[in-house]
């Protein structure tokens, strides 16, 4: 198992575009983890915010035809979609 996480951005990589992000991040993730683990394709789980930014990176391989991913999941922090299942709109 590898992992990785995202950060925000702070002054020192503020200047990064969103394909940058994408291809320092995960997709360069992949690619170390592919070449360390001897295998083509792998599993990968992204969690909340990691979520949004691997099905983006899902999403670059897919347009550039690369077949690098054998399962994407996607979860979310469970406490957080309680508190949204919890909420209601008031009435009007």
């Amino acid at each position: 198992m590898f992992l990785i996480s995202w950060r925000s951005a702070v002054p020192e990589i503020g200047h990064l575009t969103w394909n940058d992000y994408l291809n320092l991040g995960p997709l360069k993730a992949i690619d170390v983890v592919r070449e360390i683990a001897g295998i083509d394709k792998i599993h990968a789980l992204g969690f909340c915010v990691g979520g949004t930014i691997l099905s983006c990176a899902a999403g670059v391989l897919a347009a550039r035809g690369e077949d690098k991913l054998l399962t994407l999941t996607l979860a979310h922090h469970h406490d957080r979609l309680q508190r949204h299942r919890r909420y209601r709109a008031p009435d009007r």
